[in-house]
């Protein structure tokens, strides 16, 4: 019986040191292999997973910093460097340590912002970037209401509206609060009229309209008297603030006064307005919609031949303008602006019309750079 026990014992420690010997050297080799690769790579990217995990726990700062450069090179006439050379640039290392994974965040932020800043497809003037100087809104239906009883009373003062200035008897325009005031609103004993109606309308818009004096609106009413394409000459408004010490500041008048345009005829009407020096973008202003724009904005009314009317009897184009005054900027009906911050140069010689019937005037009685009496023409808007 021994020799079959000493078989036995001898197959299964056979067996158990086959197993022994087997089992570690694969798991020891998988492990260092594993490690050693892990090593290198360590090794090779000590200083990148550093950076990479304290901007990380930063929020990433260097992603925040490479979008917002993405962004200025879209705005500017520069070759803008590519996504991963700005990242690299930022965390000071080399292109190829910028991870993939912040590429991909910088795509995201800049697709992301673009979206709050930028509406795609969508003019100057009603991009969310312009939104502290000019936006269109739509009219509430208790001031449409208003909108046939204000045409029918430009059509019976129509022969009592004068000309604006240097438009060639194109546009016409008559002070319209006294004629507001005549048209009553709802049913109650005590009726509103239509100037209060506008002036609590314009006010539930105070978180835009900064500082207005909503009490102190004041109204014209225009129409236009020509089927030809017509041009004011670009001006704001209101006349700019002259610098004051800063012993007289007072920030609770520093609001930049604003205008209101509201198309009451089906039609709508036309506005030239300037983003920069240069031409301006002629917008049609809808029926429907107003359009609120502030005293620093550069404009012109009137309309470009595509605009006009090809057949069919002469088009009023009715509007209301509003002054929408602050303490700083004060209405004044009868002066506009037609020079620069600096008070003396001129806005028709940096601000382009295609068509101008008055340039050609204007030029030839053009007055010495600090001579304001151009200024104290009356108003056009």
């Amino acid at each position: 019986m021994a020799p079959k026990k000493n078989k036995a014992l001898a197959k299964k420690t056979t067996a158990s040191t086959k197993k022994a010997v087997k089992a570690p050297k694969p798991a020891v080799a998988k492990k260092t292999a594993a490690s050693t690769k892990k090593a290198i790579k360590a090794t090779q990217s000590t200083a990148t997973e550093e950076i990479v995990k304290r901007y990380k726990k930063a929020k990433n700062p260097a992603v925040e910093q490479a979008a917002t450069e993405v962004l200025s090179h879209k705005y500017s006439n520069q070759k803008r460097p590519t996504n991963r050379l700005i990242l690299a640039k930022i965390k000071g290392c080399k292109p190829e340590e910028v991870l993939n994974e912040e590429i991909k965040q910088v795509n995201d932020l800049v697709t992301n912002r673009q979206k709050r800043i930028e509406a795609q497809g969508v003019p100057f003037y009603l991009q969310p970037y312009n939104s502290f100087c000019m936006f269109m809104e739509k009219v509430p239906d208790k001031i449409m209401d208003l909108f046939q009883d204000i045409n029918q009373l430009i059509g019976i003062k129509a022969s009592k509206f004068r000309t604006i200035n240097d438009t060639e008897e194109a546009l016409k325009q008559m002070l319209f609060n006294d004629e507001l005031i005549k048209i009553k609103v709802g049913e109650s004993k005590e009726k509103k009229n239509a100037l209060v109606l506008f002036k609590e309308y314009f006010a539930t818009l105070s978180d835009k309209l900064l500082g207005v004096l909503f009490d102190d609106a004041t109204s014209h009413a225009l129409f236009t008297n020509t089927d030809e394409e017509h041009h004011q000459r670009p001006h704001t408004d209101y006349l700019y603030p002259y610098p004051r010490s800063k012993k007289s500041l007072n920030l609770e008048e520093y609001y930049f006064a604003w205008t209101a345009i509201v198309p009451t005829n089906s039609s709508g009407t036309c506005l030239n307005v300037w983003e920069k020096p240069g031409y301006p973008t002629n917008i049609h202003i809808k029926f429907g919609e107003i359009f609120y724009f502030r005293s620093d904005v550069i404009h012109s009314g009137g309309r470009l031949d595509v605009h006009t009317s090809k057949s069919g009897p002469k088009q009023l184009y009715e509007r209301l303008h509003f002054y929408l005054p602050t303490k700083l900027q004060v209405a004044d009906p009868l002066h506009v602006n037609l020079t620069h911050f600096d008070h003396r140069t001129k806005f028709d010689d940096i601000y382009k019309i295609p068509s101008n019937p008055w340039s050609a005037k204007a030029k030839a009685t053009k007055k010495e750079p600090n001579d304001n009496e151009e200024d104290k023409k009356p108003n056009a808007f």
